[in-house]
């Protein structure tokens, strides 16, 4: 009976899509990042040395978007004291792989997808970042949250899985 409950809750939580690793079409949270693909950077962006989030990665943000505070407006602003912010500065021609698309559920915050993925040379090389604050995030159908779709202004696809 014990193995039986434990199956029934299993399948409940997998149908609901609390818990899915590749979002799908069907509960309109597809994106079109995958798995193993290959980016470089068309443009230098930020690495934010104090927004760790999900499997302790550090976001991506794209130059003048500074809503966090921390992250210089421009480019000239980071190179005058680097020191003084609390972000690195992955150039272009950086090249990043796609290591996780995580769907999770959030009670307050509702469904979210977030795109990992490590930094594959420079300095910054092993180091895990979160794509979401450089990707364009798209309101799909009736989806109640946004999905994050590539910028091809600042991802190049190089390679796929």
């Amino acid at each position: 009976m014990k193995k039986f409950l434990f199956a029934l809750i299993c399948c409940s939580l997998l149908a609901c899509g609390c818990n899915t690793n590749r979002p799908s079409p069907k509960n309109h949270y597809y994106t079109d990042y995958a798995v193993s693909q290959n980016y470089v950077l068309k443009q230098p962006v930020f690495f934010s040395l104090i927004s760790k989030n999900i499997d302790d990665s550090n976001f991506l943000v794209k130059i003048g978007e500074a809503d966090l505070g921390a992250v210089p407006e421009t480019l000239e602003q980071f190179q005058k004291n680097p020191s003084a912010w609390d972000v690195d500065l992955l150039p272009q021609g950086t090249t990043l792989k796609i290591n996780r698309v995580n769907y999770t559920y959030d009670f307050e915050a509702g469904p979210r997808i977030w795109i990992t993925a490590e930094i594959l040379d420079g300095k910054l090389s092993g180091k895990k970042c979160l794509l979401n604050l450089v990707s364009i995030q798209v309101h799909k159908d009736n989806s109640p949250s946004d999905v994050p779709m590539i910028d091809t202004n600042i991802l190049e696809l190089i390679s796929k899985p």
